[in-house]
């Protein structure tokens, strides 16, 4: 129902000086700072510890986090996972390229086409081939699917399921964009197929099915969580992040 990464970091020798820290380390770091910043206690003793290790992961993980507040960098959320792909895939072949992208998550915001959708969707195709797709798996879809193959189910749907995580009177709106990339979240083994699934994955697949990139985290399909586009008083564009999230995205060297 969720997925781990696990990967040991080993120690530093007990004589060696202070390490370079890796972008990784840093990254991880500045997550866990932000995360604990109302204690300063717990905020020092985390520091110490990652201090003993060697936070060099294997080739091709990144950190992927969103940190609450609005920002005009490309350290958090889909905008950190735009610049990561575009950096690394932009200078292979069109074949070594995700030729399609699958997103499946727990539970769903309210994914405005313009601030939250677009800009989602721009980073998940970030530096695949031209003409690539997004899909979008929904576990709850599974059951869900079959009853609002129209417009007039979908708008009886809402009215019953009032309260239920996802994106509410947006399924009833004509030119709703995301709703033409959804998909059947349909389970292959019988035993696990009335099973809730947690996990919150993306992942980049070339035309011949072979792995491009994977992300694994905790990133629902949310402006909260991916950020959310929005112009400040000065009339300059940044993303608003109003959750903490935290994942990794590997990129296999090519």
């Amino acid at each position: 129902n969720n997925c781990f990464w696990v990967h040991d970091f080993p120690l530093l020798p007990a004589d060696a000086g202070p390490a370079s820290p890796s972008r990784f380390g840093t990254d991880l770091l500045r997550f866990v700072e932000a995360l604990l910043r109302p204690s300063e206690e717990l905020t020092l003793a985390w520091r110490t510890i990652f201090a003993k290790y060697d936070l060099t992961p294997p080739a091709g993980m990144h950190i992927i986090s969103s940190v609450p507040g609005a920002y005009r960098t490309e350290d958090h959320g889909a905008d950190a996972l735009r610049r990561w792909l575009k950096h690394t895939l932009r200078q292979r072949a069109p074949d070594r390229r995700p030729a399609r992208v699958e997103y499946c998550f727990s539970s769903m915001g309210r994914l405005e086409n313009k601030l939250v959708w677009q800009p989602l969707k721009r980073a998940l195709l970030a530096g695949a081939a031209e003409g690539a797709e997004v899909r979008l798996g929904w576990p709850a879809m599974a059951t869900m699917l079959a009853t609002m193959a129209s417009r007039e189910s979908r708008r009886q749907w809402w009215a019953d399921a009032h309260g239920l995580v996802g994106p509410g009177e947006q399924w009833i709106e004509a030119n709703w964009e995301p709703c033409a990339h959804f998909s059947h979240h349909i389970m292959p083994w019988r035993h696990r197929a009335k099973t809730y699934h947690h996990a919150k994955v993306a992942a980049g697949l070339s035309a011949s099915g072979e792995l491009v990139w994977l992300y694994q985290g905790s990133h629902n399909c949310s402006g909260a969580a991916w950020g959310k586009r929005q112009m400040d008083a000065h009339g300059t564009w940044e993303s608003l992040f109003m959750s903490y999230e935290l994942g990794v995205l590997f990129i296999p060297p090519s």
